[in-house]
């Protein structure tokens, strides 16, 4: 989980987040907001809180909520936007590039995660890798120095840019805007059409690489 410190746990659209539980129970079938609590691993307390506009769902819970969908099929995005799934999905691409990449030797995960973002998106600078994935210098200079974790926004970020798989952009939007989750919660289910588009055979650490090598290079 992330840690004390993710600024990505603050509220989205709290507001209008009644709506979302709504959503959620109607789509799943749940009939209190006690058994919402439970199927989204978090307490009674914050649900209330949600409900009476105090707080937003964070993107792990949102994140939970595209998984039970499922939004990409055969890939679990809890599991796969992990951080160490994440640095072997960008290590793949250095080494698509770079045969010889190695792994930077850092003293933490987030560093090595920076490091090879660097070098898989040909940027010279932190502060360039900032404007590339559109977070705030500030952000980058805080995960640097481990005052701050390369939260779930921000490897889903990555993910999306590694990949330019529209998917990861409609992630990325139901992450950040609470009508359009509710949009897909309302949609029908998945047909099986698509299903066997984003197919994936794969599970465990080597999941997410599995499935972005299956795509159309961009």
């Amino acid at each position: 989980m992330d840690g004390a410190g993710d600024l990505e746990q603050e509220t989205i659209g709290k507001h209008e987040d009644r709506l979302l539980l709504d959503a959620a129970r109607r789509r799943f079938g749940l009939k209190s907001d006690n058994a919402l609590a439970l199927k989204l691993g978090v307490s009674r307390n914050l649900i209330s809180q949600v409900r009476s506009g105090a707080w937003g769902l964070g993107p792990r819970q949102r994140i939970k909520l595209l998984d039970w969908l499922p939004f990409i099929p055969n890939l679990n995005l809890e599991e796969a936007l992990q951080i160490h799934n994440v640095i072997d999905v960008v290590h793949a691409v250095c080494l698509s590039k770079r045969p010889s990449a190695l792994l930077p030797v850092c003293d933490h995960q987030e560093n090595v995660l920076l490091d090879l973002c660097r070098e898989a998106f040909d940027v010279p600078s932190d502060n360039q890798l900032a404007e590339y994935l559109g977070l705030s210098q500030s952000t980058i200079a805080m995960i640097r120095t481990k005052r701050l974790k390369a939260g779930l926004m921000t490897r889903l970020r990555i993910v999306s840019r590694v990949s330019n798989d529209a998917q990861f952009v409609s992630v990325e939007r139901a992450l950040s805007s609470t009508d359009y989750l509710i949009e897909l919660l309302e949609q029908p289910a998945l047909t099986q059409s698509l299903q066997r588009r984003f197919a994936a055979a794969a599970e465990s650490s080597s999941q997410l690489s599995q499935y972005l090598s299956s795509q159309p290079a961009p």
